[in-house]
């Protein structure tokens, strides 16, 4: 229930901040698609500072009242304690659009972590709010909570570790040329680390951060939102 009123918090203050912005400009309503690179830490999955990820994603508005999304990213790196690691993320969301400026979204997220002995896999449902900004350009504020699942001991009950992943992210987007886009993410998350002497899972909150860069390969424009 904290993070929903944290939810509700932010899309109530965040519009003040752009209130002197006298409506959206002209909105892009055509399919993006773009190539992803982002840099920065991952806590939860316990990789080495920074860590560099890649992939590909897609947005597609069905007119002014709904978007899909989709994409997938991958990440080798090593862990913190020198093991090489392989980690592949899927994500779907879809966005309903409230007003021009607010829409509600929701989406789940799959992952998978290969880390020497170590394997997990997990899902997240998320829902979230997105909110049409013009701070800097044009762009977009995401904010999620991610709801765990699976379980957090290996236990023989337990046909699914995940370490049960969960918190509150934060993104903001913006189009800075006609091909580019760059964000900021950053989030609050609680996950249980597994102990491999006693099979239980040690949990703890930890903060994360990313630099987001897009390639959009079909041309926009730094004028237009999105």
């Amino acid at each position: 229930m904290r993070g929903f009123l944290w939810i509700l918090v932010l899309s109530l203050l965040v519009p003040l901040c752009t209130s002197a912005q006298d409506g959206v400009p002209p909105t892009d309503v055509g399919f993006r698609w773009s190539f992803d690179t982002r840099f920065g830490s991952e806590p939860e999955l316990g990789f080495r500072v920074p860590s560099t990820s890649f992939g590909s994603s897609i947005e597609y508005p069905l007119g002014n009242q709904l978007e899909l999304q989709g994409g997938v990213i991958v990440t080798p790196t090593e862990t913190a304690n020198g093991a090489e690691a392989h980690w592949v993320e899927i994500e779907g969301t879809g966005i309903a659009r409230l007003t021009t400026r607010l829409g509600l979204s929701f989406g789940v997220r799959r992952e998978w972590l290969w880390a020497g002995q170590t394997q997990r896999s997990g899902w997240n449902p998320m829902l979230g709010v997105v909110l049409r900004d013009q701070l800097l350009r044009p762009g977009r504020l995401s904010v999620a909570y991610l709801f765990p699942t699976g379980c957090g001991e290996r236990v023989s009950s337990c046909s699914n570790w995940s370490g049960r992943t969960q918190g509150m992210e934060l993104t903001q987007e913006f189009r800075l040329w006609p091909h580019f886009r760059v964000g900021l993410r950053g989030g609050i998350y609680h996950y249980c680390e597994l102990n491999e002497s006693s099979g239980h899972g040690d949990c703890k909150f930890s903060p994360g951060g990313e630099i987001i860069m897009r390639f959009e390969f079909s041309k926009g424009s730094s004028q237009i939102s999105y």
